[in-house]
């Protein structure tokens, strides 16, 4: 068996080289006809033939010289042949040798099946030069499948201890949480220890605290009872409070009713000073009494004592009020009209001069109208005093200020010439608005009451008539 396997593999290995020669001699022919067993110094097929397949190579070149003798043997026969036909055309008594024609065919059929043979060896030395080619290509895939395993097979060594890597990782990951574990575990074991102990402490604890806690309802029932009989006082006090309240409420409103039915009398009773009174029809109001001019009960309206305080006003300041109560003011226009409309009020005017005397003069029934007859001077009353009756010439006469004329001068405002504001006629009236003058001055524009000799100081003061002690 084996030396079958040897023959075979002999005549493969010799057919290969056969054919390899072939494929190489093909492409110089007159090289391959020429190569044939010659000697080592002489041979021309040396550089391109085996040692091993020159013994083909003398067969191949054998067969070579018997094809060409065969092919002049076969052109001599057709030479004949060509002979005996035209013999045969000529005579036919030629025909009866056509057993030899015969033959002569059969041995050209033999030659042609020699050259069919040598064209089929031929075909399958080509055959195996393609085969070969095939070959090549398939050496060169399993190269190149050889690479790419080669290239994966590096991957998959990298991926291989990439993953032994994070193995390792988890091992000791795995075996640190273990440790961990172990450590919480013995802990939790102790925590779960003192928990226990302190369980058993506050169970103890609870018993003692349900004992306190049943003492402390029965005190607490005690006490539940005891708030009961208070409630109970607390009502019946509530009750007598509702009644006492009930009857204090009434009384409230009574003096309320009373109060409201007592007079306000202003001034009335009150010493000299800065007080807040009432007045019938207006809020309560500060305002500066004087209780020691001919009785009491005065409201100082106006005064003027020094020339820190401006009186050269607009409409609105002088009916609005002005000043400080402690020193120089106007009471205001809009408040002396509703003072004065509550009842019969007497008028008093003290008058100092520069050289220390004072004069007083008295009307007895003053009053003003509302803004709607821009503050008339509606009524002075009977005059008493120690000098001119001036102040009647404005009887009738609206209040004039410097940006509201109401005079009777018809060539200028009485206000803007006497530096003042007052209840002008044509401005031959007193001017107790007019500047002040530290001494005195003949001036017409000077605080003054006749003429214009100016005065030091100026009050006016009201109260109710009945109020008088006279």
């Amino acid at each position: 068996m084996n030396l079958q396997r040897l023959i075979l593999l002999s005549g493969l290995f010799l057919f290969l080289g056969f054919v390899d020669v072939i494929s190489k001699t093909f492409a110089n022919e007159d090289d391959f006809w020429n190569c044939g067993i010659a000697s080592a110094q002489g041979d021309i097929c040396g550089s391109c033939c085996y040692k091993s397949v020159k013994v083909l190579l003398a067969y191949a070149t054998e067969l070579k010289e018997q094809v060409k003798s065969n092919d002049s043997k076969n052109a001599e026969r057709d030479e004949e042949i060509a002979k005996l036909r035209k013999k045969l055309l000529e005579i036919d008594y030629y025909r009866g040798q056509n057993t030899e024609i015969d033959e002569l065919q059969k041995a050209n059929e033999m030659l042609r099946k020699t050259n069919d043979d040598l064209l089929k060896l031929l075909s399958q030395s080509i055959q195996h030069q393609n085969n070969v080619a095939k070959n090549e290509e398939l050496k060169a895939e399993i190269a190149e499948v050889k690479l790419r395993t080669k290239y994966q097979s590096i991957e998959c060594i990298a991926r291989q201890d990439n993953l032994k890597q994070e193995i390792e990782l988890l091992r000791k990951k795995s075996k640190d949480s273990e440790e961990t574990y172990k450590i919480v575990l013995e802990s939790s074991k102790s925590d779960l220890a003192n928990l226990r102990l302190s369980f058993e402490k506050e169970l103890k604890s609870k018993e003692k605290l349900a004992n306190e806690i049943n003492e402390l309802k029965s005190q607490l029932a005690s006490y539940q009872k005891n708030l009961e009989d208070a409630q109970n006082q607390i009502v019946a006090k509530n009750s007598l409070i509702d009644s006492h309240s009930l009857k204090l409420n009434q009384t409230e409103i009574s003096l309320s009713d009373c109060k409201r039915n007592l007079p306000k009398t202003g001034c009335k009773g009150l010493p000299s000073g800065i007080h807040l009174i009432e007045i019938p029809g207006l809020d309560p109001f500060r305002s500066l009494c004087k209780g020691e001019t001919d009785g009491n009960g005065w409201i100082v309206v106006h005064r003027r004592l020094d020339d820190r305080e401006n009186f050269k006003r607009n409409w609105i300041d002088f009916r609005s009020g002005f000043g400080d109560l402690n020193g120089n003011f106007f009471i205001g226009l809009e408040k002396l009209h509703r003072i004065t409309q509550t009842d019969i009020y007497e008028l008093s005017i003290e008058i100092g001069f520069h050289n220390d005397t004072f004069a007083n003069v008295r009307y007895t029934h003053f009053k003003i109208g509302d803004e709607t007859k821009q503050y008339e001077l509606e009524s002075l009353g009977e005059f008493r005093g120690m000098i001119d009756n001036r102040m009647a010439l404005g009887i009738g006469q609206k209040f004039t200020t410097y940006d509201r004329d109401n005079d009777l001068d018809r060539g200028w405002n009485c206000a803007t010439v006497f530096y003042g504001a007052w209840w002008y006629d044509e401005c031959g009236s007193p001017n107790l608005n007019g500047r002040y003058y530290t001494s005195a001055t003949n001036s017409r524009d000077s605080m003054s009451w006749n003429g214009w000799n100016s005065l030091k100081s100026v009050q006016m003061l009201i109260r109710p008539k009945n109020s008088s002690n006279q």
